[in-house]
């Protein structure tokens, strides 16, 4: 039979607490058809969604705690039935964030390397900008 395995404390004798709280651990086993009860009465809740829906213009929080949700979706599963009532799961990154020097150290080199052909050519245009800036200035005064 299948089912969840739940560990009960009892007492070993029975004079209670007073005993140096000595526990003994029993087995009990929930049966399947318990679970599939629960999963049962609880589906159109949690086909609303996963933390809660929109009604009427207003966020309303689903009627099942956080808790019993995950204890109905830990007995279906272990029971041998379907969970599909989780939140699709996003893609995984494929690509290592790592450091962003590092990423972008070889962008850096590509574009000085373009940049120190162009200087030459860019070196005269600044010197031809000097040369009018100080014959416009001459003639001013």
């Amino acid at each position: 039979m299948l089912g969840i395995y739940l560990l009960e404390r009892l007492w070993t004798d029975g004079a209670g607490p007073r005993n140096h709280n000595c526990f003994c651990l029993t087995v009990r086993t929930m049966a399947a058809s318990g679970a599939a009860s629960n999963l049962t009465k609880w589906a159109s809740e949690l086909a609303k969604g996963v933390h809660g829906y929109w009604a009427n213009g207003r966020w309303k929080p689903l009627a099942i705690s956080a808790r019993h949700r995950a204890k109905i979706r830990k007995e279906t599963l272990l029971a041998g039935g379907d969970w599909t009532y989780d939140a699709p799961r996003k893609e995984m990154k494929t690509v290592m964030k790592g450091h962003k020097v590092d990423r972008l150290a070889e962008q850096k080199r590509a574009k000085t390397a373009e940049l120190m052909e162009k200087m030459p050519q860019m070196l005269a245009e600044m010197k031809k900008r000097r040369l009018e800036r100080k014959l416009k200035v001459k003639t001013e005064k």
